[in-house]
């Protein structure tokens, strides 16, 4: 049986496969710009800067771990088939959702910075 710590780390492997040294920096540095400026801040930024295709991929491999995650039900974020946009969906989540996915998306990172290649 795989628990949820096995499947954050193979997830972040699959995202750190054939990654630049840049996404590697954006990756180490996204855990500090969240816990300073919250999660929604952050999505939006990333999606304001998504023709960067470093920004473009962190964003996107956030996105996707939540809609793999939602067909579990492990957290209920609603990636609806409408095109809203994931960034538009975290914006309105309630304050217990909104701690839950940014406790989770905290975690994925965590995974994501020990496979990831950085300039530093």
């Amino acid at each position: 049986m795989v628990n949820i710590e096995q499947e954050r780390a193979k997830a972040a492997f699959e995202f750190a496969k054939d990654s630049s040294k840049a996404y590697g920096s954006y990756v180490k540095k996204a855990p500090m710009y969240i816990l300073n400026n919250g999660l929604t801040n952050f999505l939006a930024f990333a999606y304001s800067k998504r023709k960067d295709a470093n920004w473009n991929k962190l964003y996107n491999d956030i996105k996707k771990w939540f809609a793999e995650k939602d067909k579990q039900m492990l957290i209920k974020v609603k990636l609806t088939g409408n095109n809203e946009e994931f960034v538009s969906v975290i914006a309105n989540l309630s304050d217990e959702e909104l701690r839950i996915v940014t406790d989770e998306t905290l975690a994925v990172l965590s995974w994501l910075r020990r496979f990831v290649k950085s300039e530093e």
